[in-house]
C-alpha cells in the first residue's frame, strides 16, 4: 500500500463587472455648467462619455459639462480586465429663459390642458402653491413639478383668475 500525498495551490483572482449610472436627469438655465452625478463600480474599469462634447474630461466619472441646448450623455465603464463594459444614459435639459404660462385650459382636448412652470426641475426644494379669488389654496407643489389639472378636490376648478406663489427656497 502506498500512502501518496499531493498538494497545490492556485491563486484566483475574482474581478467584479463594471456597472454604470450616468445619475439622474438635471435641468440648467443656459450658459450654466452643472457636474453630473454618476456612479459606476467594477475593479480597474475607465469611463469614458458620448458625446464627448461640452464636457470638461470626458474620461472622470463625475464631469462637469456646458451644453448649449438639451443633450443625452451617456456614460461607458470598460473593465481593463477584459470583464465587460456597462453603460448608463441620462439627460440635460436646458432652459433658455423663464416661461410662466398665462392660462391653460383643462378641458381634455390634448391642448394646454395643464399649468406648470418647466424651469421649476432646476430648483430642488421649491414649493408652488395656487389660490383661488377667495385665497383659498387650491393646489400645491413641492419638489415634483408636477403640472395642475385645474382640480381641487378632485372638482374641476371654474373659469377665472387664479394667483400663485414661488418659493425657490434658496438660501
Amino acid at each position: 500500500q502506498f500512502a501518496c500525498k499531493d498538494t497545490a495551490k492556485i491563486l484566483v483572482t475574482v474581478v467584479e463587472a463594471p456597472t454604470a449610472n450616468a445619475g439622474p436627469d438635471i435641468s440648467i438655465i443656459e450658459g450654466n455648467s452643472v457636474k453630473l452625478l454618476a456612479s459606476a463600480t467594477g475593479g480597474n474599469v475607465s469611463y469614458s462619455w458620448l458625446p464627448a462634447l461640452f464636457i470638461n474630461d470626458p474620461t472622470a466619472l463625475q464631469p462637469v459639462v456646458k451644453p448649449p441646448r438639451d443633450t443625452s450623455f451617456v456614460l461607458i465603464v470598460l473593465s481593463n480586465d477584459g470583464c465587460g463594459i456597462a453603460s448608463d444614459t441620462m439627460k440635460l435639459f436646458v432652459y433658455r429663459d423663464i416661461f410662466i404660462p398665462s392660462a391653460f385650459s383643462p378641458n381634455n382636448d390634448g391642448l394646454n390642458d395643464t399649468w406648470n412652470i418647466p424651469i421649476l426641475n432646476i430648483f430642488p426644494g421649491f414649493e408652488l402653491t395656487i389660490f383661488n379669488r377667495q385665497g383659498q389654496v387650491v393646489y400645491q407643489n413641492k419638489n415634483s413639478n408636477i403640472p395642475w389639472n385645474g382640480k381641487y378636490k378632485g372638482l374641476l376648478q371654474p373659469v377665472g383668475v387664479y394667483v400663485y406663489y414661488v418659493d425657490l427656497k434658496i438660501e
